[in-house]
């Protein structure tokens, strides 16, 4: 069985990298969050280092863009770099069992998707939907829509 990842991004090949330091240079104090843009910087200068083509960050940070209380996760659009936090993906201990996973996943094709070109789609059930809670997390669906579908393929062809 392939990845949630290589079957939506066939040509990509996903791999587990090293860990960065914490990012303190991202953290703001005033927020006790750290700016998921200045993340993406360092990521722009760690990719130089990297034999890759994309690089997709994954933290347990709380992040932040200005004008927003939080984020899931922000690419460049499009770009070589992304990230996604877990922070805010947990799932209750009532949660079905899964739901943490099933919401990674999401936000992380989410993200390549941006990487890719793809802009936020108005289809809810749409993984390029922009969410906005958890519950716009879990309502939409890991794949992409007719029209996001189409635009992944020109970008391959």
């Amino acid at each position: 069985m392939r990845d949630p990842i290589t079957t939506r991004f066939p040509w990509i090949d996903a791999s587990i990298t090293s860990t960065l330091a914490e990012p303190a240079e991202a953290y703001d104090s005033l927020r006790n969050q750290y700016h998921s843009t200045r993340i993406l910087i360092l990521l722009e200068q760690e990719i130089q280092n990297l034999q890759v083509n994309r690089l997709l960050g994954v933290t347990h940070f709380d992040l932040f863009v200005p004008g927003l209380n939080f984020v899931f996760g922000e690419a460049r659009l499009p770009g070589r770099v992304g990230i996604i936090s877990t922070y805010r993906l947990k799932a209750s201990s009532r949660s079905k069992a899964g739901l943490f996973v099933e919401r990674v996943v999401k936000e992380a094709i989410h993200e390549i998707g941006h990487m890719v070109g793809l802009e936020h789609c108005s289809d809810t059930s749409c993984v390029m939907y922009f969410s906005n809670t958890l519950a716009d997390t879990d309502y939409k669906g890991p794949d992409f829509c007719g029209k996001c579908r189409s635009q992944v393929r020109i970008q391959i062809e």
